[in-house]
């Protein structure tokens, strides 16, 4: 019976609806799972008055009768429509009419709804640094369509790396090592979410070895290592690869393998200035070859000898050279005659008199001294010493002055 008079009512709806004054046109807007109170309200309305709620031009109720699905609405006051539980389906324009009065009102409802949870798919079978790979997120429904966000272990990634389509976002991501075993999230969300769905999958990247140098407890960073010469030196190769290694580790001097060293460890037991040179770790895996180099600089005491002594005449110049062998290069200079300091400069190697006389007769000693350098910052002194005899021969016969 209430179907066919929600059936003529919506034929008579139909034919009044241009001749009704719409007082008012609304909108509504609500997340899904909640009620919902759509409000008809007309003045001096009477019990005799006929007043009929439709949706998209389907009858729901008559006066207090409810002609659609009784478990999803009800009718409240004078004629006050409530949805309960309301979903995507009850998105749409809502028309509560007087018809005695001619009169409507227009409700337009907007359910916003939840997108599910998002799935992470891998387009790359295997993932390889340096490559770009493609991930594609996918979820369905979702009203607004969902944003989404792509992160790397909770840092967003640029957009400009993903594109975005309904439901759907891809990746194309460059792969770099430092992504290995870091977690790849996609995230969608919409205004009906409270916190956005999240998905995830752990990176396996394969990366070629990357190799690290290490002396002592100190990373090698830079291309040169300062050794002390009779010192003990042992270089660390350290390896992480992915996957791993396929080769035995080699050791280079200048380019050339040193035969019989696959140990991950070099060790020099006593340190020679012959050692020194540019020294590589080197190995590969199935991604490609790594290497790491360091360029080894031994330090060294100075060995100096003098040139310019033995006789020479009176009235002559006279000139000390002090000749070093060192590394680094000498920090300063010691003069004496006769073991008493003679006043130079302490940078200069040489020590010059113009005209020599008798009193110049004596043992000259030179003294240069530099500074070697541990890998833990400090330091230490070395230094040398030689010396030479000069005679000062007088013009006159038997005028020999010695001091």
């Amino acid at each position: 019976m209430y179907i066919c008079i929600g059936v003529l009512l919506l034929t008579i709806a139909i034919g009044w609806l241009e001749a009704s004054i719409v007082l008012s046109t609304s909108t509504i807007t609500e997340r899904q799972g909640r009620d919902v109170v759509l409000s008809c309200q007309f003045e001096r309305l009477t019990d005799r008055d006929r007043v009929m709620w439709s949706k998209d031009g389907v009858v729901l109720s008559v006066n207090q009768e409810i002609s659609g699905d009784k478990q999803k609405y009800e009718i409240i006051g004078k004629y006050d429509l409530i949805i309960k539980n309301i979903d995507g389906h009850d998105s749409g324009q809502y028309l509560c009419q007087n018809f005695d009065q001619r009169l409507s009102m227009i409700i337009i409802l907007t359910v916003l709804t939840r997108p599910t949870k998002p799935e992470l798919y891998q387009s790359n079978e295997t993932l390889v640094e340096d490559n770009i790979a493609l991930f594609i997120c996918s979820t369905q429904g979702g009203n607004p369509l969902p944003t989404f966000t792509w992160l790397i272990n909770q840092i967003p990634i640029n957009g400009s790396y993903f594109t975005v389509s309904p439901n759907t976002s891809e990746l194309r991501l460059p792969l770099e090592k430092r992504f290995h075993n870091e977690q790849l999230i996609c995230q969608v969300n919409n205004k009906a979410l409270d916190n956005p769905l999240s998905t995830s999958r752990t990176l396996n990247i394969q990366y070629k070895p990357e190799i690290n140098l290490r002396y002592g407890q100190t990373l090698v960073t830079n291309l040169n290592l300062l050794v002390i010469e009779n010192d003990r030196l042992t270089l660390d190769c350290q390896i992480q690869s992915n996957p791993s290694t396929i080769e035995p580790i080699t050791w280079l001097k200048n380019g050339v393998s040193m035969s019989g060293i696959n140990s991950p460890s070099l060790t020099l037991q006593t340190i020679k200035r012959s050692d020194e040179g540019e020294y590589t770790c080197m190995t590969s895996n199935s991604i490609g070859r790594g290497q790491a180099s360091v360029h080894i600089r031994v330090q060294y005491t100075p060995i100096i000898r003098v040139t310019g002594g033995g006789i020479i005449s009176e009235n002559k110049r006279l000139i000390l050279t002090c000749i070093v062998d060192a590394y680094p290069s000498i920090d300063s200079y010691e003069w004496f005659k006769n073991d008493d300091k003679l006043n130079i400069s302490s940078l200069t190697s040489s020590y010059i008199i113009d005209k020599v006389s008798k009193y110049d007769t004596g043992i000259y000693t030179c003294v240069a001294k530099n500074t070697l350098k541990y890998s833990n910052g400090s330091s230490i002194e070395k230094s040398d010493r030689t010396q030479t005899r000069v005679t000062v021969e007088c013009k006159k016969d038997f005028c020999f002055f010695r001091n």
